[in-house]
This record gives C-alpha cells, sequence and structure tokens, in this order.
C-alpha cells in the first residue's frame, strides 16, 4: 500500500512530472535520504518512523497514511488559497460519495481534480510559448493574486523546466503544442460527478 500511494501521490502532478528523489519504500538503510536539501517524495514504513524521527530534517512534510493525517508540515506551505484547498475537497468530497474506492472511475476522477487545479494555475502557459522561449514574467504578471504563490513555486521547479522544454519540442516538431494535455483541458472542462 505505501508504494502505491506514494506512486499516486507524484502521479498527480501530471502533466508535470516529478524530476527529483523518488523512492517509493525507502530502505532503513538510507533513511538519510530525508535530510537532504532537495525535494523528495519518500516512502517510509511505520516501522522505520522512530529511526526517522531522530534525524535532523527542516521542510519537511510526513503523513501517516494509516491514521490519515499530517505528522509533520513545513512553516510555509500556505501557497495554495483556500478557494482551492476547498474545491479541491469539495470535488473528491463528490467523487467519495459516488464511487467505491475500489472502482477504476474513482482514481481517474481523482486525478482529473488535480489536473484541474493545475490547470487553473497553468493552462494558459501556451500564450506565453514559442519554439524557443517562455516569458516566465508575463506569465506570472497575468496569474490571479490567490494563484500566484502556487504559480511561482510551480514555475522554479524542475518539473516546469522539463515541461516548457518539452512543449518547445513538441511546438517545434507540431507546429503547435495543441496535443498537450493541458491545451486538451481547456477544450474540454470537466467538473466532478
Amino acid at each position: 500500500r505505501l508504494s502505491e500511494c506514494v506512486n499516486a501521490a507524484a502521479a498527480l502532478l501530471n502533466p508535470l512530472s516529478w524530476q527529483y528523489v523518488f523512492i517509493p519504500v525507502l530502505p532503513v538503510s538510507l533513511l538519510s535520504y530525508c535530510c537532504a536539501p532537495m525535494p523528495f517524495i519518500v516512502g517510509v514504513t511505520s516501522g522505520s518512523m522512530g529511526e526517522l524521527a531522530k534525524l535532523p530534517m527542516e521542510e519537511v512534510l510526513m503523513i501517516d497514511l494509516d491514521k490519515g493525517q499530517f505528522l509533520a508540515k513545513p512553516k510555509n506551505t500556505e501557497i495554495i488559497s483556500h478557494e482551492v484547498r476547498d474545491e479541491l475537497k469539495t470535488s473528491i468530497g463528490v467523487i467519495k460519495s459516488h464511487l467505491k474506492k475500489s472502482d477504476k472511475a474513482f482514481d481517474l476522477n481523482i486525478a482529473r481534480c488535480f489536473l484541474k487545479i493545475i490547470y487553473r494555475f497553468c493552462g494558459h502557459y501556451s500564450l506565453f510559448i514559442t519554439p524557443t522561449s517562455f516569458d516566465t514574467e508575463s506569465f506570472l504578471e497575468s496569474q490571479p493574486p490567490q494563484y500566484l504563490k502556487a504559480v511561482e513555486a510551480i514555475v522554479r521547479s524542475q518539473m516546469w523546466s522539463v515541461f516548457i522544454f518539452e512543449r518547445q519540442d513538441m511546438f517545434k516538431e507540431e507546429g503547435n503544442i495543441d496535443s498537450c494535455l493541458l491545451v486538451k483541458e481547456g477544450e474540454k472542462p470537466w467538473t466532478a460527478r
């Protein structure tokens, strides 16, 4: 279950892809990776939590999957507005009330909730890209104030750099970026059902 949850967390970033340390189940011998001064997604078994608690970690978000609660949160985690968080919670609630967790449609609808949020933050990136450049400054200036912190965090990430690089390649090869998932999302808006 741990490995599935860690993989699911990374998948929710789609169409971005995690570019940093990613270990679905971290062996006890590698627990020191949790002290790394870089972004990481790792799964740690409950049997390793005592040892993990002894390590000097900063800016780490830890979630107990068995209890469904946060064990640790970084101080500055308020990059997503309450409006967006509330909408996400509502959409997930609708999905939970209509579908069984074992149903494949459940997973697909949860993924669409997160895609919808990423689309809201970054969906209009296509207005600022050419085959050779991306106008980051104008893209950030175009953001509504309630999204700016989240979008700045995304744009500063390696995930975004790779995403833009791949879209520029797509632009060069196809003459457009119409096959990009975020462009398609704009053509077919979705609501939780």
